[in-house]
């Protein structure tokens, strides 16, 4: 079975390092795998056979929060192979397509609200260069993907 930990999205990289130091320590060996991936942040994902060993694995674990509402017994969901694609699929649809030249509406930052054109992409950082539309003196700013949204295709 394959479960989802919340887990810190700042630290998701040495998370699942301290939990693969903690299944060695402890000599668990029925987990087969942990899996983060970038495009569903703040989870990790863990397969095993046995729950007991999985909550035993994250125990003591900064930054896996088993108990997100701070009260109550915990309690590990499994998740199964067509709710998995499923959560993959959906994120992939929810992602953008924006090129050079379209209009999007700035969602984050100190310009949230002001409508910008989009006059450079660069991929390998995630990262778009635009012009606000509504300021005064036309400034190029260089902005995350996740901050703004697309509002009008250049075709």
């Amino acid at each position: 079975m394959i479960y989802p930990v919340k887990i810190s999205a700042r630290d998701a990289k040495i998370i699942p390092k301290l939990v693969e130091a903690n299944i060695k320590r402890k000599g668990i060996k029925t987990i087969k795998a942990i899996y983060v991936d970038s495009r569903i942040t703040g989870y990790m994902f863990i397969e095993g056979d046995d729950v007991d060993d999985i909550k035993a694995a994250l125990s003591g674990v900064r930054g896996v929060n088993l108990n997100p509402l701070g009260y109550g017994k915990v309690e590990l969901k499994a998740l199964s192979e067509e709710e998995i694609e499923k959560l993959f699929k959906r994120r992939e649809e929810l992602k953008q397509e924006i090129k050079v030249g379209d209009i999007v509406e700035i969602i984050r930052g100190p310009f949230k609200g002001e409508k910008a054109k989009v006059t450079a992409k660069d991929e390998q950082k995630g990262t778009y260069t635009v012009l606000p539309l509504e300021a005064p003196v036309a400034i190029p700013i260089t902005i995350q993907e996740k901050s703004i949204k697309l509002i009008k295709t250049s075709e």
